[in-house]
């Protein structure tokens, strides 16, 4: 039993466009499309594609007759007496009946389970998209934050030879610890580079690989700020996971192929009907003659000691076994659209609270600078706003990637969409 709806209202899923086009980004759409033939994990989903269709075909070929043809020749020579040659010639036909539908319920059994690896296709490529606009944003995230201790770094040193000039003037209300400490603040900012700089490394590499590409010196650049999406969200109902989740679409039609599985091992209890014939030419010292015979033959178990039973009892059990994991899958892949939901809700609520803590802190900061100016404090004050400023302003641009994070699981979570032209590999 699923839900009618999900928490929040979303609206239909427009499967004409890929899911990376919600944040409207060219940058990450030429990344993302650039993947999808380069990626190896891709290459290697397609290669099963590729064995499962070819051992559907296999299957497949076992329902139609089978010709096979034979020749030969010979010479035969007894003492006193001329040689004799022969020539003969064969074409052997057999065929299956299968009155009770083994091989075809085999063959829609490989059928359905090449409808599975495709989706499990799909579901690579699905990950595939949303790791590269994960990796993408992550690298953003540093580019960012390097810009921004750029421009912190730039007005505390700025803030740092103003009270360093005003020192060295003898100012009164300027003493050499507010000049140690701007410069311990100062030292404080410049501390925070090397780690995004090692970030965006890393995950420049990352998305080398995912590109197909080896780990080297390359850098990749991304757009100049983070991307806005559409309020509105594309999700449809929690029913609707069942097709547009390929993760759901491989199980469901595994089931399938399971089903027809147990048919082709009942259909195995029962007689199989072959029937063959043959015709061809020889050719003595006599003149040619043309040769042809038919023949129809029944074959079934007659002690099997309970082998084929187990076979079915076995087969059954896996259905269970796969039903189980689909209706699992189905409750989880509800619960990740439901989580991400609230997610987004209360990231998008931290985000407005963060970015009303940084107005408060920008005009903390002004007044304590004048009232530090005016002799009103000591520099204790100014460095606490500056330090807090600083703080809540790298905070909201780790917390602004977050949210696009989270919009990505979002729309991992509903299955894409992911658009037909990228559905085939």
């Amino acid at each position: 039993n699923s839900p009618a709806t999900f928490s929040f209202p979303v609206t239909s899923v427009d499967p004409s466009t890929p899911w990376w086009g919600d944040f409207g980004d060219p940058i990450l759409a030429q990344y993302i499309e650039s993947s999808i033939p380069a990626n190896f994990s891709l290459r290697a989903a397609f290669a099963r594609i590729k064995q499962a269709r070819a051992l559907a075909k296999r299957v497949g070929a076992e329902r139609d007759y089978e010709l096979s043809g034979s020749a030969s020749s010979g010479v035969s020579k007894v003492e006193g007496e001329n040689s004799n040659r022969r020539y003969d010639a064969a074409l052997d036909v057999s065929w299956d009946v299968d009155l009770f539908g083994r091989l075809e319920s085999a063959y829609q059994s490989e059928v359905f389970e090449t409808k599975a690896t495709e989706e499990d296709y799909r579901a690579t490529l699905l990950l595939l998209t949303g790791e590269v606009a994960d990796t993408y944003f992550q690298l953003m995230e540093q580019y960012l934050t390097l810009e921004l201790l750029q421009e912190q770094l730039e007005a505390s040193q700025e803030i740092l030879r103003r009270i360093e000039l005003r020192f060295g003037q003898g100012q009164e209300e300027v003493n050499i610890v507010d000049v140690l400490q701007q410069r311990s603040q100062v030292a404080s900012v410049q501390a925070q580079f090397p780690l995004p700089k090692a970030n965006a490394k890393v995950l420049s590499n990352r998305l080398s690989v995912l590109l197909g590409q080896p780990p080297t010196s390359a850098t990749y650049e991304t757009g100049a700020n983070f991307p806005a999406f559409s309020e509105e969200f594309q999700g449809g109902v929690p029913s609707d996971l069942l097709m547009q989740r390929p993760d759901l679409r491989a199980c469901a039609n595994r089931l399938v192929s399971i089903d027809y599985a147990i048919g082709e091992a009942i259909a195995d209890q029962y007689p199989r009907f072959v029937l063959s014939a043959d015709a061809g030419i020889a050719k003595t010292l006599n003149p040619t003659a043309l040769f042809a015979s038919a023949l129809a033959e029944a074959v079934g178990p007659i002690i099997d000691k309970g082998r084929r039973q187990a076979e079915i009892e076995r087969r059954r059990a896996l259905f269970e076994e796969e039903l189980a994991d689909f209706s699992e899958l189905f409750l989880t892949s509800i619960e990740e659209v439901e989580n991400a939901l609230w997610r987004q809700i209360h990231q998008e609520q931290l985000i407005a609270a963060l970015e009303n803590e940084r107005v408060t802190r920008v005009k903390l900061l002004n007044e304590s600078r004048i009232r530090y100016a005016q002799g009103g404090s000591d520099y204790l004050p100014v460095l606490a706003a500056l330090q807090s400023l600083q703080d809540v302003e790298r905070e909201l641009i780790s917390r602004r990637r977050e949210l696009l994070s989270i919009r990505v699981f979002l729309h991992l979570a509903l299955g894409g969409p992911l658009s037909h032209a990228n559905l085939t590999p």
